[in-house]
């Protein structure tokens, strides 16, 4: 459970005061209340429990000094982004996501797709323009957004005038990999699953921990995608895609001196200075999350012909990931899988992300 500390002025406890105590989590710790999760719905309080219908939705124990201890079942995620999607997905709980800031057609996990086509997920617009009425309507108990809500303040303050608390993602801003996927754990807490989120990530590191423990190949990795100017765009040492493929083995090709760690994880430099740097490169991976993506080497060389000059394009020792590693967040550790695969068997197959081109 994930603890929150708030004030309980009323006598009566209602919904909206638990909506209260979520929204709170660095208030006044005269009360401490521990919080599954809660139903927007629900009228009142009375006789220790919070019903609905007739059903028991939530039950309350009180203690000595104002401390309270709140139990009740997950309902409704809305506004869901990409990044919580495969954790519920791995806790059998894609269907506590009843609302989405995607559509359809922009979903690569299937069982997201199936909820949208089944209508237990509904679009409910895109961050930046929520769509408040269908909000209502589902009941929506917590708003769960990405950083990128920061922007739009005003969206925030809405959703809470509404009465639906904003939880804001921030695992984007994990420097290490392998925190990005222990944010699994915050969304047991609020599945009540922390138990099953706990050995599943541990799963995950037992996995990985062959390659954590071997030596760096020494071989050389170039991560980028070229920009409709021609640019190119590279990750910054200091990133965590960066970070990942050295503890896949790989050292990672470097066009950033200070290895800075920021929100801009990312830099656009000239074809000139990408070919100066990466043109020895044992092995380029080309970012097809972002333009598209290419299918063959003619295709990257469509793009520049210049790449013809390099190192793994001569080798053949070019890959491309695939669309759906961004919406895969706890897979990253199948990614640094491939990786250290492709470093140690250039025709590798049956990879998770990567694809060779050819």
């Amino acid at each position: 459970m994930s603890t929150v500390n708030a004030i309980i002025n009323e006598n009566k406890i209602t919904a909206q005061t638990i909506q209260r105590l979520i929204k709170a989590s660095v208030g006044s710790a005269e009360v401490s209340a521990e919080v599954t999760m809660t139903n927007a719905v629900v009228a009142s309080y009375t006789g220790g429990q919070i019903t609905e219908n007739g059903e028991v939705k939530a039950s309350f124990n009180q203690y000595a000094g104002g401390k309270m201890q709140i139990s009740a079942d997950v309902e409704y995620f809305s506004q869901a982004q990409a990044i919580l999607t495969p954790f519920m997905q791995k806790m059998d709980a894609i269907d506590a996501i009843a609302l989405s800031g995607q559509k359809e057609a922009d979903w690569y996990i299937d069982e997201a797709k199936a909820a949208m086509q089944a209508g237990t997920m509904v679009y409910a617009g895109k961050y930046s323009a929520p769509d408040y009425e269908t909000i209502l309507a589902a009941g929506c108990d917590l708003a769960i957004e990405n950083t990128m809500i920061y922007h739009m303040p005003e969206v925030i303050e809405q959703l809470e005038r509404i009465g639906v608390p904003v939880l804001i993602e921030r695992s984007s801003y994990e420097p290490e990999p392998l925190g990005r996927m222990e944010w699994l754990k915050l969304y047991a807490a609020l599945l009540g699953r922390e138990d099953a989120a706990c050995a599943y990530y541990d799963d995950l590191i037992a996995a990985l921990a062959p390659v954590l423990d071997q030596e760096p190949t020494g071989q050389t990795v170039a991560f980028f995608y070229i920009t409709t100017s021609g640019a190119v765009n590279v990750r910054k040492s200091g990133d965590y895609i960066a970070k990942a493929i050295r503890m896949a083995g790989g050292e990672y090709v470097s066009f950033d001196e200070s290895g800075e760690e920021n929100a801009l994880s990312t830099m656009t430099i000239q074809m000139e200075s990408f070919y100066d740097t990466a043109l020895d490169s044992d092995v380029l991976i080309y970012n097809s999350t972002i333009d598209g993506g290419i299918t063959s080497i003619d295709e990257l060389l469509a793009k520049s012909p210049l790449f013809a000059d390099f190192k793994a394009v001569q080798t053949g020792n070019v890959w491309c990931i695939t669309k759906n590693f961004y919406q895969e967040s706890l897979a990253l550790g199948d990614m640094i899988l491939d990786v250290h695969a492709v470093l140690n068997n250039p025709d590798a197959a049956d990879l998770r992300f990567l694809k060779k081109l050819s």
